[in-house]
């Protein structure tokens, strides 16, 4: 992978020999970490000093036979910048991938948390709908108890409520058997009573009516008595008046009672044999 990267950088097939046996001589420093039971390496080269970089940067020039001298000093002080950027970037990288790990490691602590939040909520969940459940459970059989109590009571009320109907009923139909007795009673007495009203108002119609014909009688004998009077009274004004009254009255008395002896009599007379 490094051989790729430098080939990229500076794209020479000798540059990347002499880099590669550059690397060669660094020793790797590897720090691993757990990140949810996998290890991450990360190498992180050392340098000694820039002068064994450079020394070994012109050996290995050298040794290819290519260049001169000069060009060799020129080349290593230029492949020497080139390591620097080169390294500038892997420490770039390492911090990136520090960054990175930190993050991750973050990251699974921020998990490991929310996971045990969730594990948590899900146990005090299961916990409260098991408590839940045998609410509903308690609930169910007490509903259940009530329901049976509440069946046995309107069964009783039932029956109550039947025989208080039926002697209700009865009291009921003796009271009516007894109004109608009392009504019957009622009725008979007030038969009775308006017969001795019809007697005692027929009593007093006949009694009106008597009196009615007594008092006309009466009436009538006091007319007569008074048109008498009327005719006696001129008679009874001196002695003579009534020494003449008797005697009329007298003679008025034989002739009523001779009355037919002297109706026989003119008979004979007028009626001759």
């Amino acid at each position: 992978e490094f051989a790729n990267l430098i080939r990229n950088k500076f794209g020479s097939a000798d540059n990347i020999a002499h880099l590669k046996n550059s690397l060669d001589d660094f020793r790797p420093e590897t720090t691993s970490r757990a990140y949810g039971g996998s290890a991450t390496i990360v190498a992180k080269p050392k340098y000694t000093s820039d002068d064994e970089c450079s020394s070994g940067t012109s050996g290995s020039i050298d040794s290819n036979g290519n260049q001169s001298f000069g060009q060799s000093g020129a080349n290593t002080l230029d492949n020497h910048g080139k390591l620097s950027i080169f390294l500038e970037e892997l420490r770039e990288i390492k911090e990136g991938q520090s960054q990175l790990s930190e993050d991750i490691q973050n990251l699974k602590v921020q998990f490991k948390r929310d996971y045990g939040f969730i594990s948590q909520t899900l146990q005090e969940e299961r916990f409260r709908y098991e408590h839940l459940e045998d609410q509903l459970n308690d609930l169910t059989d007490l509903h259940q108890h009530e329901t049976a109590n509440l069946k046995q009571e309107l069964a009783s009320i039932e029956e109550k409520v039947a025989y208080q109907a039926y002697e209700r009923s009865r009291d009921v139909q003796e009271a009516l058997e007894s109004c109608q007795t009392r009504v019957a009673k009622l009725e008979l007495h007030q038969q009775e009573q308006q017969a001795l009203q019809s007697e005692t108002v027929n009593a007093k119609v006949l009694l009106g009516k008597s009196i009615n014909v007594v008092l006309a009688f009466m009436t009538v004998i006091l007319v007569c008595v008074s048109t008498i009077a009327k005719f006696i009274a001129p008679m009874m004004k001196s002695r003579f008046h009534i020494i003449c009254t008797f005697f009329a009255v007298t003679l008025l008395a034989i002739l009523c009672k001779n009355w037919d002896h002297i109706i026989c009599a003119i008979e004979k007379i007028i009626i001759p044999r």
